[in-house]
């Protein structure tokens, strides 16, 4: 949840809120006529199971009476006023829902809790560290332009592989979670040049690294030269547009004459029970 996840509409969010809609559903479209019933029973002294209101007679005796005076209102009148109730209310219980599913969407648009406004506290902040340790990539995720192929594990020895890695974010399983905009979300890498060279050379001085679908830098600035050790650490701040989703996951591609010796992401995430 998190890059181009408009579509992420918090789902859990906006789905907790469905037995809430029914509910009021329920409740608005059966509180004025329960309400009207009983108002009419203590005025006519009668039960108000149902729509017969006086024992032995029929709507039409009713509007019969009602002309005699026994009941001071027309024929139907009672049943009209409950049936216009309802579809008012309804109506009014169509806008509201609406409107609720609306600012549910809206705060999964933004990505975070709070951006514009008094800050909203989120139920339940996870902060997340995943290490590159362990190879794993989303091949559908990476592009096939590499001389010799890809690189998964760290340390590796050989030029002209581009090292890729899917950070796949664990969330847990009852939880629905989303990514949040903080100053503690970064990518950190580490790495060292395996052919040493002047700039503008077909060499690591020209190595590049690059988050598939998001933004790439320069990984040797200045160029590598001179003698071993050539080391260096990238610290590269993250943003949750960053991120692909279905799975929550971040990919990283470091070209090619360039060896990973460690990778690790730290994100917060921001998530509700489903």
């Amino acid at each position: 949840m998190a890059g181009d996840f408009p579509f992420i509409t918090f789902t859990c969010l906006s789905l907790s809120f469905l037995p809430l809609f029914a509910a009021m559903t329920i409740l608005m479209t059966l509180a004025p006529f329960q309400f009207t019933l009983w108002i009419n029973s203590v005025r006519l002294e009668k039960p108000f199971f149902g729509v017969t209101f006086f024992e032995g007679m029929s709507l039409t005796d009713v509007s019969t009476k009602s002309k005699q005076g026994l009941v001071h209102h027309q024929q139907y009148s009672l049943l009209e006023e409950i049936m216009k109730t309802m579809k008012h209310n309804l109506r009014k219980l169509v806008l509201v829902s609406v409107a609720a599913l609306f600012l549910a969407t809206a705060f999964a648009a933004a990505g975070t809790f709070g951006q514009q406004g008094t800050p909203l506290q989120c139920p339940t902040p996870r902060h997340v560290t995943l290490s590159a340790s362990t190879p794993s990539a989303n091949m559908a995720d990476f592009p096939a332009n590499c001389s010799a192929g890809y690189e998964q594990n760290l340390n590796g020895p050989t030029p002209n592989r581009c090292y890729i890695h899917t950070f796949d974010l664990p969330i847990p399983g009852e939880l629905c979670c989303q990514c949040v905009e903080s100053k503690k979300n970064f990518l950190t890498i580490r790495y060292k040049a395996l052919q040493p060279g002047p700039p503008n050379s077909s060499t690591s001085a020209n190595d590049t690294w690059r988050i598939i679908g998001g933004p790439s830098g320069p990984l040797y600035v200045p160029p590598v030269g001179g003698g071993p050790p050539w080391q260096r650490t990238k610290t590269i701040p993250v943003t949750c547009a960053m991120l692909k989703n279905n799975p929550l996951r971040l990919d990283l591609l470091v070209q090619d004459d360039t060896s990973v010796t460690s990778a690790t992401l730290d994100l917060d995430l921001c998530c509700v029970k489903k």
